[in-house]
């Protein structure tokens, strides 16, 4: 009687440990194939060929008996990667039948669904997502702790247009256990309105965080103007909790100027002046801190030009409003970014030396100089900075003067084709060139 026992068992042996290998083989082949095509060494044809052979290898796996949950969760992979939905669908509830209530072939299953309905539409889309949705709502019931199917319940019911049970299925989701759901993603399944109230609701519960607190700014920036307090309080606080948080004034100063730009369509002008000064103070603070490198690559790409003329704007602004200090550190940057454009230096020292900063001042008029070295007025704005503001090197403050005055001449002799604005600004450095080098010799160090 045991002999014929022995038989069944042994070949039982012999099958489960050709499907664990073939497993192993299998999920190995399949991960190397994902990271290959994530690191872009797979293309066209390589990519199914690469899946379908790790399908092939965790087939026979599951052919071969006694086959672990992972080796059906991993054909229906492969195979809905080989875009073989159909039986990616099998392969996952062959496995649930084998092994019920687990977990990791419920969500793959799920998953199946989903992408089977991507294929379909009207009624058959809905069906097949209602298919998840039932697939999701008892993995949910069944795994009381684990909070993965509760997010993808909440994704699928976003698909079935039901947002009211979406939300109840992410706050299941942060009861159970909220280190698993990305917070960043929130507002673009939920909204921004809704996905700032989640997070609200969670922060109440669990207490003040900066890092959920910049979810929760983030989600307001994402139903902007409407929630532009919220989201400039919200903003604001975080860098109290985490000053490391710089990235928060990038997010303020686009907001501000969003906002602005609304209050101008408007014809509010206040309200908008108001806005555009704020959006310069968090550029100032933003372009000065860690953030002003990784902007100086945007500047650098396609549509960098439109990055300058904005920012150039906003100092010019920032000054118009006696921000001199906020128009100098976005002019900081700008010469930074075009190191070779002269209106830029020669903004920066004007907002430099009107912060009393003379020596930077000094620089960068000789940085203006040397790119546009015949223009009357940086001559005599750097002579201006020697003269008045250092008190120092009296002879080139002389020369410069006489320069000035003598290149404006110049200029003036034949002013067919020029701007009036351009005209003017050049009669105002003949004018200034010539009372200040009086001024000068006279001993006078007092500008006005």
């Amino acid at each position: 009687m045991s002999g014929i026992l022995l038989a069944p068992i042994a070949l039982f042996l012999l099958q489960s440990g050709d499907a664990a290998e073939l497993t192993q083989k299998g999920l190995k082949q399949l991960q190397n194939t994902e990271v290959a095509l994530a690191a872009g060494k797979l293309k066209g044809l390589e990519v199914t060929d690469s899946f379908f052979q790790a399908a092939s290898t965790l087939r026979k796996a599951c052919k071969a008996g006694g086959a672990e949950a992972n080796a059906y969760e991993g054909l229906s992979r492969a195979l809905m990667a080989c875009n073989d939905i159909r039986n990616s669908i099998k392969a996952a509830e062959d496995g649930l039948d084998l092994h019920p209530n687990e977990i990791t072939l419920q969500l793959q299953l799920a998953k199946a669904y989903m992408a089977s309905a991507q294929e379909l539409s009207g009624k058959k889309q809905t069906a097949a997502r209602e298919q998840a949705r039932s697939v999701l709502e008892d993995a949910v019931a069944q795994h009381k702790k684990r909070s993965e199917p509760c997010i993808r319940l909440g994704e699928t019911l976003i698909f079935l247009g039901d947002k009211e049970a979406a939300i109840e299925s992410w706050q299941l989701a942060l009861k159970r256990d909220p280190s698993t759901v990305d917070f960043a993603s929130l507002p673009q399944w939920l909204g921004g309105v809704e996905a700032a109230s989640l997070i609200e609701a969670h922060m109440n519960t669990v207490g003040e965080d900066p890092l959920l607190s910049w979810h929760l700014g983030m989600a307001h920036y994402a139903a902007l103007p409407g929630s532009w307090k919220a989201c400039k309080k919200t903003f604001l606080r975080t860098m109290e909790l985490e000053p490391s948080y710089t990235s928060c004034w990038y997010y303020l100063a686009n907001a501000a100027f969003f906002v602005g730009q609304r209050y101008s369509a408007e014809e509010k002008t206040r309200e908008a002046t108001k806005e555009y000064r704020f959006a310069a103070h968090a550029w100032s603070q933003y372009l000065t801190g860690p953030g002003g490198a990784s902007h100086l690559q945007a500047a650098a790409a396609e549509g960098g030009d439109a990055i300058i003329a904005d920012m150039k704007w906003l100092a010019g602004t920032a000054f118009a409003n006696r921000d001199a200090k906020t128009a100098a550190g976005i002019s900081r940057w700008l010469v930074q970014a075009r190191p070779k454009d002269p209106e830029a230096w020669n903004n920066l020292a004007f907002f430099l030396r009107e912060t009393n900063e003379a020596e930077e001042s000094l620089a960068a008029y000789r940085n203006a100089l040397k790119l546009q070295p015949d223009d009357p007025q940086v001559m005599n704005d750097l002579a201006v900075i020697l003269h008045y503001y250092l008190q120092r090197d009296k002879e080139e403050a002389i020369d410069l003067y006489i320069q000035a005055a003598q290149r404006a001449e110049e200029i003036l002799m034949d002013t067919e084709g020029m701007e009036a604005d351009e005209i003017s600004r050049i009669k105002t450095a003949l004018r200034d060139a010539t009372k200040n080098l009086k001024k000068l010799k006279a001993g006078s160090l007092r500008p006005n």
